[in-house]
């Protein structure tokens, strides 16, 4: 009788150790989820949120107006300067939306990109500048006359800038 007991009482211990292990494996494997989540999709879902508000091409608030065309021409490298003489700077901010490139340029992002892929190759021409951030974007235009990028327009008029057009 009494090895009956033990032998219970052996089998309750090993059904707890086993239990308890279970338990380890599925906090391990939703902390794994999460953290996969974290590092894959966050920023994903960051970038989509980000560009799910109104978007906006602006420059400096003491920069003269300009048109659409005007935009494309800089944007496409054929426009060095603004009508004042100042030097012009475009700005792509990272992951710059379709739109951006239909409404403004009127090509799309990979026409865009191709297109600038032959004028580098052809010599001479300089991109638009690369920025990783709106913050970046929005010191780039406070710091310098002749910058135009791509902005939220809730920021652009928290910042003072001038609007040139709404991207979407």
């Amino acid at each position: 009788m009494m090895k009956k007991v033990e032998k219970i009482r052996e089998e309750e211990k090993k059904e707890k150790r086993e239990t308890k292990n279970l338990g380890n494996k599925k906090k391990i494997i939703i902390l794994g989820t999460i953290s996969w989540f974290l590092t894959i999709i966050a920023p994903f879902v960051k970038h989509y949120i980000s560009y799910a508000q109104e978007l906006v091409v602006a420059t400096h608030p003491s920069a003269p107006d300009l048109s659409i065309e005007d935009l494309k021409k800089i944007y496409l490298g054929d426009k060095k300067n603004l009508p004042d003489g100042t030097k012009v700077t475009p700005i792509l901010i990272k992951g710059t939306p379709e739109e951006f490139f239909q409404k403004v340029i009127g090509m799309t992002k990979k026409q865009f990109f191709q297109y600038w892929m032959i004028r580098i190759v052809g010599g001479g021409s300089t991109p638009p500048k690369d920025a990783e951030s709106e913050d970046q974007v929005v010191n780039l235009i406070k710091d310098n006359k002749g910058a135009i990028g791509i902005v939220s327009a809730e920021r652009a008029k928290k910042e003072g800038l001038k609007i040139i057009t709404i991207i979407k």
